[in-house]
């Protein structure tokens, strides 16, 4: 299956965004937020196809980035 090419750039843009921010409790909580946001994001825009591709992505950004994997799980229901 191929992955939409907006979709890869927005991960990508995204994981280099988050190698700015430092370790202080503030930057962690902005990189906890530019994840969330980027999951919904994703779960709103990207074609049901890539779904379970791009919360695989998310996934591994959030352990790469040392942030609770729980901000990028989908919600319940």
């Amino acid at each position: 299956m191929p992955i939409n090419d907006a979709t890869t750039a927005a991960l990508q843009d995204l994981d280099v965004s988050l190698h700015h921010y430092g370790d202080s409790e503030s930057d962690r909580l902005k990189k906890i937020a530019a994840l969330a946001n980027m999951a919904v994001r994703l779960r709103e825009s990207a074609p049901p196809d890539e779904r379970d591709w791009s919360n695989q992505e998310l996934h591994a950004l959030a352990t790469k980035h040392g942030v609770p994997d729980e901000c990028v799980l989908p919600q319940a229901g």
